[in-house]
């Protein structure tokens, strides 16, 4: 049931049935937009930060921009991450 003609296109045969089943294929989909966020953000979300007038008032921005950071790569949301991770792996 496709509310357009671009839900009806297959990639492959007719009678192939589809690799990965709908839980396996949005578990792989997160997973690929979660390491996206890491990739970019890890590295380049002390930018953001440096452009902030409230933490240019704060101090030297070497030290503020790695501490607000953490609040995103630190210990704690890897901690929900490795949840995740366990969850999706018992699914799988």
């Amino acid at each position: 049931m496709s509310h357009s003609k671009l839900g009806d296109i297959r990639l492959g045969r007719q009678d192939e049935k589809p690799e990965f089943g709908f839980w396996l294929w949005g578990a792989m989909v997160f997973t690929c937009g979660l390491a996206a966020d890491i990739l970019f953000y890890s590295l380049c979300e002390w930018i953001y930060y440096a452009q902030e007038p409230h933490v240019q008032q704060m101090g030297e921005l070497y030290e503020w921009t790695h501490t607000y950071s953490l609040f995103h790569w630190g210990p704690i949301p890897w901690g929900f991450y490795a949840v995740l991770a366990a969850a999706f792996g018992f699914m799988i």
